[in-house]
């Protein structure tokens, strides 16, 4: 009776989400202030926009913040030379470009209320509004006392920003802040590298080179997937691959051949989307007028303890998705601008100053 009452079994589950307009006066936070749209400034692709007249000193939204150490978003790529191997650092990962911090600490911080995250760069002269530490009763303010080992042993949510206006704000008026002078200077330098010619002609070919995912969903939509073999005369773009979604089968006709296990296995169709696998499409065949696939993947053999390659017939269409190859996504471009948007150096308590 009670679902019924309350509308769904989620109504039901969370009794509590749904409060009165007291109780989120005294409780809650407003972050219906701002809108997404096309931002205004040029090159800076979606804004942050007032959806009502904001006073000098309002805040405009509460963030919950993410504390997270800047040596976690390091991108680490293989170094061979002759024998040896090593790791070395190749970037950030884009995630930094949305996360706030100071060069002089090692912690960021990442908001993730909506659309605090289009807040784009006015610099000192555009800017509207700034990030303060939340006076929000559900911040934790008393973190800011904290060392730094106890921050980095709480890599979670905890802290808060509130947007504060710096001055009165028109509705529809696009929300910026300053993002600093580090940001600007980095900002500045990468597009002179990058207009000169600077950045290195491989890496400018490898930008080019990476996929849209316009591409990939258009790819979806077909009907008929290229086999291994159709694919040497008309092949997929480079950075696409086609992963296939079924349930591991508990065993199969195996035979050893050249060094490797060859097994090979109906198809089970599974909802699982975890289940998905990198595979190739060996052949094609159509019966009553649906097409059926035989596709080649790796798997992990739980009783051997190793990958054995895999090949899964009789898979339907729809078990078959075109995605992006790993890593050729553009946030994985080298010489992308990638640096962490700037806070006072006077909103850094001391005892975090460990740069």
């Amino acid at each position: 009776f009670d679902v019924l009452r309350l509308g769904s079994t989620a109504r039901w589950s969370a009794k509590d989400s749904v409060r009165d307009v007291d109780w989120l006066k005294e409780h809650g936070a407003c972050i219906d202030n701002i809108r997404s749209y096309p931002s205004s400034l040029p090159n800076a692709g979606s804004g942050a926009f007032s959806t009502r007249s904001i006073k000098e000193g309002d805040t405009i939204t509460t963030t919950p913040l993410i504390t997270i150490e800047r040596d976690e978003l390091m991108l680490w790529g293989r170094n061979e030379s002759g024998e040896q191997r090593s790791q070395e650092l190749i970037g950030h990962q884009q995630l930094l470009n949305y996360c706030y911090g100071h060069r002089k600490s090692s912690l960021l911080f990442f908001p993730y209320s909506p659309v605090v995250n289009f807040v784009n760069h006015g610099g000192p002269e555009k800017s509207n509004a700034e990030m303060r530490w939340s006076t929000y009763s559900y911040s934790k303010s008393d973190w800011l006392a904290e060392p730094l080992d106890f921050m980095k042993a709480n890599m979670k949510t905890g802290l808060m920003f509130d947007l504060v206006a710096t001055r009165d704000i028109k509705r529809g008026e696009e929300v910026l802040i300053d993002y600093g002078g580090d940001w600007e200077e980095r900002w500045q330098q990468h597009m002179e590298d990058w207009d000169s010619g600077k950045t290195p002609l491989d890496d400018l070919h490898n930008m080019t080179n990476y996929g849209n995912t316009s591409a990939v969903s258009e790819l979806n939509l077909n009907s008929i997937v290229r086999t291994v073999e159709e694919q040497q005369s008309d092949p997929y773009p480079s950075h696409v691959a086609t992963i296939c979604l079924f349930n591991q089968p508990e065993g199969g006709e195996c035979s050893d051949g050249a060094g490797e296990v060859l097994c090979r296995s109906r198809w089970e169709p599974s909802f699982d989307a975890t289940k998905s696998k990198l595979c190739d499409i060996i052949s094609r065949r159509t019966i009553q007028g649906r097409d059926w696939y035989t596709v080649s993947t790796n798997i992990f053999d739980k009783v051997s303890g190793e990958d054995m390659s895999l090949a899964v017939e009789f898979i339907a269409r729809d078990a078959i998705n075109f995605i992006h190859r790993p890593y050729t996504k553009d946030q994985y471009a080298l010489e992308a601008f990638r640096h962490e948007i700037g806070l006072p150096l006077s909103m850094i308590p001391n005892q975090w100053l460990d740069l």
